[in-house]
């Protein structure tokens, strides 16, 4: 359902999926944002996976716990590497 709803907000708000991976209770996402609508392209990504993981677990409030955090990315040569980070990240062991 995840990937359904990054396909909605590339549809809603224009938005350009570059990378993603979804974990078991958060995501990292590199999107382009033309129009320079992040916090409504973020609202409703949230929203609707928290609103359809609830459903399907039947429980209630959130789901992703804080704010997003938005990174500004103007080089081509950081946002390679930033995809990198996030497709290896289900690789990393933390600790």
């Amino acid at each position: 359902m995840f990937l359904s709803y990054l396909e909605s907000a590339h549809q809603k708000y224009e938005a350009v999926v570059h990378a993603y991976c979804l974990m078991s209770n958060y995501y990292h996402l590199m999107i382009e944002t033309p129009s320079g609508n992040l916090p409504l392209i973020m609202k409703y990504i949230n929203g609707s996976y928290t609103n359809f993981f609830n459903i399907k677990r039947k429980r209630t409030g959130h789901f992703l716990q804080g704010r997003y955090k938005a990174i500004l990315i103007e080089a081509d040569a950081y946002a390679a590497e930033f995809s990198r980070y996030i497709h290896l990240n289900p690789t990393c062991k933390k600790g």
